[in-house]
């Protein structure tokens, strides 16, 4: 038996690849998109609510975002499950990862809705608590830098998983 059944822990080597994608997905997400936003100027939500507000904001973020990195993430670990150039997850991956659609797009249906039901309220209630509304340029910057990390340190994680576990056998 694996160390992973008693603790829960995992593997070495996929500890080293979650590690990675996570930076990858921070530094992507926390400063790639909040700089795409920048450059073409997208206009800050001056109210809550409405097309151009607070929540529609966060609704396209993480739509976005995490479409993105769910097609992007599936395809990697594709080619290298392919490969054989996938570390073992472990057996309690494998149990919730089968759970998790094999369709790419319905995969990211659900990571989406996942992070709408709990990621996109989080946000919206930090901007309402701090009062971020209407948002300046700079605010609008420091909140979307901020929402994208949030969303590649807790997401990148999971999609990761799911697409490594994806061509494992559970244990007999």
């Amino acid at each position: 038996m694996s160390s992973e059944l008693h603790t829960g822990a995992l593997d070495g080597d996929v500890r080293r690849v979650l590690f990675k994608e996570i930076l990858i997905g921070v530094l992507f997400n926390g400063f790639v998109f909040p700089f795409i936003l920048w450059v073409v100027d997208v206009k800050p939500p001056e109210t809550l609510g409405g097309a151009d507000g607070v929540v529609a904001s966060f609704t396209k973020a993480t739509i976005l975002s995490i479409t993105l990195m769910t097609v992007i993430l599936t395809i990697v670990w594709r080619v290298r499950a392919a490969k054989g150039a996938v570390p073992a997850v472990g057996s309690r991956v494998l149990a919730w990862s089968r759970l998790v659609p094999r369709n790419t797009i319905g995969r990211a249906l659900l990571f989406v809705l996942a992070a709408m039901a709990t990621l996109m309220p989080l946000g919206v209630a930090v901007c309402i608590g701090f009062g971020l509304y209407p948002m300046s340029k700079q605010g609008f910057a420091m909140v979307n830098v901020c929402y994208g990390a949030v969303i590649g340190a807790v997401v990148t994680p999971l999609i990761t998983l799911v697409a490594m576990a994806e061509r494992q056998v559970p244990p007999a």
